[in-house]
C-alpha cells in the first residue's frame, strides 16, 4: 500500500501510516464526518465531505496552533486490488482549518 498523502519525511507504505495513526494522527482522534458523500467505480473509491472535530493545540503543519473546534472539506480517494487498498490520496483544506482556529490571519 502507499499512502500519497503521509509528508515526504514519512515512509510512504503500512509503516508511514500506522506511524502516522500513532502520532500526529492521535490530535485529529475527535475528527468525524459531518457530511460525505462516497463514489466506488471500478477499482477506485472516493470520499469527499466535511469532516469537523476538535483540535487539541500544538504544532500543525510546521505552524503552533490554538486549539478549537474545526470543520474542514476533505477528499480521500482509495485504488483497490483484490479488496485491498493499494494507494490512498487526501487533499484537504488544512489552511481553511487554521484560520478557524487562528493560526493564520488574513486581511
Amino acid at each position: 500500500m502507499v499512502n500519497h498523502a503521509l509528508a515526504p519525511t514519512r515512509p510512504a507504505g503500512l509503516e508511514g501510516t500506522r506511524e502516522f495513526l500513532a502520532t500526529a494522527g492521535r490530535k485529529l482522534s475527535s475528527d468525524r464526518w459531518q457530511d460525505v458523500v462516497v463514489i466506488a467505480e471500478n477499482d477506485l473509491v472516493v470520499q469527499h465531505g466535511v469532516r469537523c472535530g476538535h483540535w487539541p493545540g500544538g504544532t500543525f503543519l510546521g505552524v503552533q496552533v490554538p486549539e478549537g473546534p474545526y470543520a474542514r472539506e476533505v477528499v480521500f480517494i482509495y485504488r483497490l486490488v483484490d479488496g485491498r487498498i493499494a494507494e490512498r490520496w487526501a487533499v484537504r483544506d488544512d489552511l481553511g482549518m487554521m484560520r478557524q482556529l487562528g493560526a493564520l490571519q488574513f486581511e
